[in-house]
């Protein structure tokens, strides 16, 4: 069995202070199934990252021929619902303004009808480099029909000199994807959700080659629950109120 967290591609969303409501199948929390249940071409994750390239390129047929026209959800604060929003931003992002502007997707991962991207976006209309996890909800016609993102700035190597961006691309181990799925939740429920720091976290962490991409944290076990106990000493508030939905 797998117990340790040396490199999962799984992205767990959760709740930072009041819970959010999210339109997402039930069995999402309990259930990790890595297929793409369009079944056509182009996939819904191609589709995704055809959709985000067009932030880059301007060209909006990827929008036209992949989001939904009458019931698109927009949750990026930046843009209204419906696919006109979306149109609209992209019609400053492409725009001459941004002639350094770049797209750069490293990750894609197909969850039922859920897909999250892992990108860098320079837009200099934005304020420059972003690095962001887009999560995008598909209908059965593999229309998309919502979006949420979270956004930080491109920031520099943290001490062990990863970005937020870096790393493997490949994933391995299909066959553990529910098995490596439960361990997450089990790790985020246990440690960050209910707040227990007594476990043991080599249960769910190896200790010798834990890599970590936060910009402020270096690799291993031991820097990780350094930075956890320093949180209170530099008033910082670590509060996870809930997992609202899992994509693996």
């Amino acid at each position: 069995m797998f117990r340790a967290l040396q490199y999962a591609m799984l992205i767990v969303l959760v709740g930072l202070s009041v819970p959010i409501s999210v339109s997402a199948q039930e069995d999402s929390m309990t259930s990790c199934e890595n297929n793409d249940p369009l079944g056509a071409a182009p996939s819904i994750g191609v589709r995704a990252m055809m959709v985000l390239n067009s932030l880059q390129t301007g060209d909006t047929s990827a929008a036209l021929n992949f989001i939904n026209p009458d019931t698109y959800i927009q949750h990026n604060l930046s843009a209204p619902d419906g696919r006109d929003g979306f149109l609209g931003l992209l019609s400053v992002t492409s725009s001459n303004d941004n002639p350094n502007s770049y797209v750069n997707t490293q990750r894609i991962l197909v969850n039922g009808n859920m897909v999250v991207a892992h990108t860098e976006y320079f837009f200099e209309v934005l304020g420059g480099g972003l690095t962001a996890f887009d999560v995008f909800r598909f209908d059965d016609d593999g229309l998309i029909v919502e979006h949420w993102d979270n956004l930080q700035p491109v920031a520099e190597p943290n001490p062990s000199g990863r970005t937020a961006i870096d790393g493997d691309v490949t994933i391995t181990d299909l066959d553990k994807t529910q098995e490596n799925c439960e361990l997450v939740i089990n790790f985020v429920n246990t440690f960050w959700v209910e707040g227990n720091r007594d476990i043991d976290l080599t249960q769910y962490i190896n200790a010798e080659t834990y890599i970590q991409h936060n910009t402020n944290i270096g690799d291993g076990l031991d820097t990780m629950i350094a930075a956890v106990s320093g949180l209170p000493e530099n008033n910082l508030v670590a509060q996870y109120n809930s997992i609202e939905l899992v994509v693996a």
